[in-house]
């Protein structure tokens, strides 16, 4: 009878540590489906708030029945293609946003009257500073006026739209524009030195042989290029330089004209 009794309690105590395992498990499953839940809840509420698609997560909750552990898995979600699309078209619009500013706002200075002043008195400092130092250094000619006097008797009209209109255009825009304007942002002191030394330099054909024989001018140009550039920086539209550039071009052709030489 003891023996049999000793079997029954044994079996009891064995059925009630099933009983607890089940219960543990139960509980630990229901833990892990707790947990499964709230992760797919916050993952859903990342991703409704999260505007960049490339920090988006994917978890995996896994339960290991072994060591009674949850394993969560991250695994890096794919990029929203749809998102980087939306960018794209934004930047292209923006892009085209910009050039038609830039058209309006160079458009704009033509209907300035300030922009025509300053070009004036700007080509009326450019010629005083020339018959000033033609006063006190007597220069003479240079093969750059030569070859323009020479081209004005050829070719008068085509000349004087090359030198009225299409030099003080080109020029200003690769001179003050580009190069001044670039160079501007790293020191405008330098700005200066660089944009005006290659504008007098391109008027002895980039040539230090010409360059060395008629130095005596270099300063005309050099200077000349300092006014202009300073007129841009001053007023802020390539206009006023542009103006007067062809101002103190327009001069010269009259002058030639009259009988003088440039």
């Amino acid at each position: 009878m003891e023996h049999n009794n000793e079997i029954i309690n044994n079996n009891n105590n064995n059925n009630n540590n099933n009983n607890n395992n089940n219960n543990k498990d139960y509980i630990n499953q229901e833990k892990v489906n707790t947990e499964i839940n709230s992760e797919q809840d916050d993952i859903e509420n990342n991703n409704s708030n999260n505007t960049n698609p490339i920090n988006s997560t994917n978890s995996i909750c896994n339960f290991n029945e072994e060591s009674n552990e949850t394993i969560i898995s991250i695994n890096p979600k794919t990029p929203n293609e749809h998102t980087f699309s939306n960018k794209k078209k934004l930047n292209i619009k923006e892009y085209f946003i910009n050039i038609k500013d830039s058209f309006i706002d160079f458009g704009r200075q033509f209907a300035r009257l300030r922009v025509y002043i300053t070009g004036i008195i700007g080509g009326l400092v450019i010629i005083a500073f020339q018959y000033l130092y033609g006063f006190i250094v007597s220069s003479g000619d240079n093969s750059n006026e030569t070859s323009i006097n020479n081209k004005l008797r050829e070719k008068p009209l085509s000349q004087i739209i090359k030198v009225c209109i299409v030099a003080p255009f080109l020029e200003e825009f690769i001179f003050r524009k580009i190069l001044f304007g670039i160079t501007k942002k790293i020191s405008k002191p330098l700005a200066y030195i660089i944009s005006c030394f290659i504008f007098a330099f391109a008027h002895f054909g980039y040539n230090f042989d010409i360059l060395f024989k008629e130095w005596i001018t270099f300063p005309i140009y050099f200077i000349s290029g300092a006014i202009l550039a300073y007129v841009y920086d001053y007023d802020g539209y390539l206009l006023a330089s542009i103006i007067s550039h062809a101002f103190n071009n327009i001069y010269d052709i009259i002058l030639f004209f009259l009988g003088f030489n440039l």
